[in-house]
């Protein structure tokens, strides 16, 4: 494996992040595309996420990339970097503060590294794989609640669903209802993975089947926080599949109620 210095990583790819939103903000322009469904894209996804792609490009040229909004450059590599530039950019576009760019890097299809920013905020949360995920360098963990009836869940039902995903949300949390303190609709992966890893909340659930661009660095925010990352079924994950991410304590009883 390659040698890297991750905390001086994350210094210079949190620099461009910033100084992209400084550009992004004195342009005064959202310039909305429409995507899948009523989904959304805007000037600031395709600024940020083309500014970190050309500076991994020159950094890390044998390394492949995608993006949320541009795709895939054409580089074969066990080193992949995952960008989301604005996850939650329906949320962003509406001033609604639950919006952040995400930003991970995975060797051989294990996340060894990972950046958010919750703009809002602020607040940096960074992994690396095996010392631990943080805050603002202090540690998280994970809740420690186990009764689910003490639970809040957070679950995506976005614009970019079709119909049949939609009815399947419903009907899972119609299920869950009767079990759990509180359900939670925010539209923002990073968020939500960010709560599970602090012990803010105890579970999330995306239905929708993705490789993860956008979840890449929450989802090991939470495994090194102590929580648990599995399909809706409870299994290991495939390369293209649903999310059920919890502290762990609550995990086998979500997957029990959700598939019943």
């Amino acid at each position: 494996m390659e040698q890297f210095d991750f905390l001086k990583l994350k210094s210079q790819l949190l620099s461009i992040i910033k100084e992209s939103l400084n550009t992004i903000n004195n342009s005064k322009s959202l310039n909305i595309k429409n995507k899948e469904l009523n989904d959304i894209a805007t000037f600031a996804d395709e600024f940020i996420e083309s500014e970190l792609s050309n500076y991994l490009s020159i950094v890390y040229p044998n390394h492949h990339i995608i993006g949320e909004e541009n795709g895939e450059n054409n580089v074969n590599s066990l080193y992949e970097w995952l960008i989301d530039p604005i996850d939650g950019t329906v949320n962003y576009a509406s001033n609604l503060p639950f919006y952040g760019t995400s930003i991970a890097l995975r060797y051989n299809h294990e996340t060894i590294f990972g950046l958010i920013y919750d703009i809002p905020n602020d607040d940096v949360y960074y992994v690396i794989k095996g010392i631990g995920a943080f805050k603002n360098n202090e540690k998280l963990h994970v809740s420690k609640k186990y009764n689910l009836n003490e639970s809040i869940i957070t679950i995506c039902l976005t614009s970019s669903y079709d119909e049949q995903f939609t009815n399947n949300v419903l009907e899972i949390i119609k299920k869950l209802q009767p079990h759990v303190r509180g359900i939670r609709i925010i539209v923002c992966t990073t968020y939500e993975l960010m709560w599970v890893a602090s012990g803010i909340t105890e579970a999330m659930i995306n239905i929708k089947p993705s490789i993860g661009v956008g979840s890449a660095c929450g989802k090991q925010l939470v495994i090194e926080a102590g929580g648990k990352v599995t399909n809706t079924k409870g299994k290991t994950r495939n390369n293209l599949d649903d999310l059920l991410v919890s502290n762990g304590l609550v995990h086998d009883e979500i997957v029990k109620i959700i598939n019943s």
